[in-house]
């Protein structure tokens, strides 16, 4: 019952979108063109939930309140319907209007945002007493450890080195480890250091990670929530559970992404999202004040508290510019030009490149893009 509800008002939104203001009896008619059997009781019932707002925020099923604006014109006359403002702009940016898309939407987020930039969480070792009994504790050989190079690390003053790390990993694990040896430069030469990292992220890695004021930091998941999106990737085999007896031993649950190319198809869509929050913000500190449609994708990005924040921010840096000057500075038109090129160019880029993998995890990929690089934007460079 409650997944037949759901197919109703996810076919009330469509309809409302595609023709704007309907009556009742026309919106019903058109309804049972694409679901052939309910109740008018039923049809009536979602309507009014679609209009009301809840006073209890958890037992709503719409990621907003209200979806749907009522105009009663009066005895005898048509009851029209129409989206909100604030749902249609999220229709149109492809953000969910039921909660329970949200769900899958929250599990997206934890892949893009999250799994592709935090993993290898680095753990010191005091020294190479506890190194080597860590290395034992595992069962592991340091014959089993393959060498994965070196890197120097200089002093951004005096351009002399300073440390030199190597690396080496272990391949039935994937758990990394690294040799921190200051050089004389440095002043402690002689002296190592320890470290180990491993292989991918855990739920309970994923809430520390969200407290330290990053993108979608206000999702207020409880653990639970967490736990339940990852079971939802891995149920959708976008990620997989690592069952490495290292890991065993250590009683740690490590999920990576499976795919690689997709990993690096994200990491593309990060980049261009960089390139289109530059953009906007070269556009909101200069020339203009957000759109609602840009306000209502920002927000969703960093939360309403923190976006209102930074939108006053833009309104103060924009009141100076605008009295300063007249118009557009050369060099700020021209960093508004390099940055639209750029997100053309990526775009493109990754259309071309990411062909397959775009089209095998289309469900997927589609919505996120539109997050990374929204609709409104596109319409606009296109123009």
């Amino acid at each position: 019952m409650r997944q037949y509800n759901e197919e109703i008002d996810k076919t009330i939104i469509e309809i409302l979108h595609k023709n704007g203001e309907m009556a009742f009896g026309k919106l019903e008619y058109q309804l049972k063109q694409c679901i052939k059997s309910f109740s008018y009781e039923t049809y009536s019932g979602r309507l009014k939930q679609l209009c009301e707002i809840s006073q209890n925020s958890k037992q709503t099923r719409y990621a907003i309140q209200p979806v749907l604006e009522k105009k009663d014109k009066g005895r005898g006359k048509n009851v029209l319907y129409s989206l909100t403002k604030n749902a249609k702009i999220r229709y149109d940016l492809k953000l969910p209007i039921l909660k329970n898309d949200t769900l899958i939407e929250k599990a997206y987020r934890i892949l893009f945002y999250y799994m592709i930039f935090f993993y290898n969480q680095i753990t010191k070792l005091k020294d190479e007493d506890e190194y080597n009994a860590f290395l034992e504790k595992l069962c592991i050989n340091k014959n089993e450890l393959e060498y994965q190079g070196r890197n120097i690390i200089k002093d951004k003053d005096s351009k002399e080195n300073i440390f030199e790390f190597t690396n080496w990993i272990h391949i039935q694990s994937e758990i990394r480890f690294k040799q921190k040896h200051y050089l004389k430069s440095s002043g402690e030469e002689g002296k190592y250091e320890y470290f180990y990292m491993l292989p991918g992220i855990s739920p309970s890695e994923f809430i520390r990670i969200r407290e330290r004021g990053l993108v979608y930091q206000e999702l207020n998941c409880t653990k639970d929530e967490v736990i339940q999106y990852f079971e939802l990737l891995e149920k959708h085999n976008l990620i997989k559970k690592l069952q490495s007896y290292p890991l065993m031993i250590l009683n740690k649950e490590r999920y990576i992404i499976i795919d690689d190319l997709l990993q690096e198809l994200l990491v593309d869509c990060w980049t261009l999202q960089s390139h289109v929050s530059t953009y906007l913000e070269y556009v909101w500190k200069s020339l203009s004040k957000p759109t609602n449609e840009e306000r209502i994708w920002y927000a969703h990005l960093w939360g309403k508290s923190r976006s209102e924040e930074w939108f006053r921010h833009c309104y103060h840096i924009r009141r100076e510019y605008k009295e300063k000057n007249n118009q557009v500075l050369k060099e700020t038109q021209g960093k508004l030009d390099e940055e639209k090129s750029e997100i053309i160019k990526k775009f493109d880029s990754i259309k071309n490149e990411y062909a397959k993998i775009i089209n095998d995890y289309l469900y997927f990929i589609k919505p996120l893009l539109n997050v990374v690089y929204p609709e409104f934007l596109r319409k606009d460079f296109n123009q």
